[in-house]
């Protein structure tokens, strides 16, 4: 998972061991928690506001938990909060107009809505492919998805 590191705070787990919490915004603009254990202290140093980093994840019974931490150069553009992808926006025009729609209209409407099936399934697909050889990482799976989608589009 890639992730830009929001806030930090120190913590210590009921047997004294310190551990470090952390509050981080994920590519999709989504935040979350993640719990860095002493095991990883070697890595405390790339924890800093503002750092994007790759957290390595490994479930542990009903636990995801971080098993290596990378330092990555870039964090990607992230969509603020409350703004809409792209094919979002353009449904929605097309949605408040829907009483005097043209032709032309409808055929981007209905490819949007085809866009977003083929998107569905593709992710659908890349899942259960995936999940299958016992790989979880939502970033190998979201390129096996891609795969699908162009697929596809173009029959390659």
């Amino acid at each position: 998972m890639k992730a830009t590191v929001s806030s930090i705070e120190q913590a210590f787990t009921s047997s004294g061991a310190e551990y470090k919490k952390l509050k981080v915004m994920d590519e999709n603009g989504k935040e979350t928690t993640k719990t860095v254990f002493d095991n990883l202290q070697d890595k405390w140093s790339l924890l800093t506001e503002g750092a994007y980093l790759e957290f390595k994840m490994e479930k542990r019974g009903q636990f995801w938990n971080v098993i290596d931490i990378l330092p990555l150069e870039e964090p990607p553009q992230v969509a603020p909060k409350g703004s809409e992808p792209p094919l979002v926006e353009k449904a929605k025009k097309l949605d408040e107009k829907a009483g005097e729609m043209t032709k032309e209209d409808w055929a981007i409407k209905a490819a949007l809505t085809r866009k977003s099936i083929e998107r569905q399934k593709s992710l659908e697909l890349a899942i259960q492919s995936m999940s299958s050889l016992g790989e979880f990482e939502p970033e190998n799976i979201i390129k096996q998805a891609q795969r699908f989608e162009r697929y596809i589009e173009t029959g390659k």
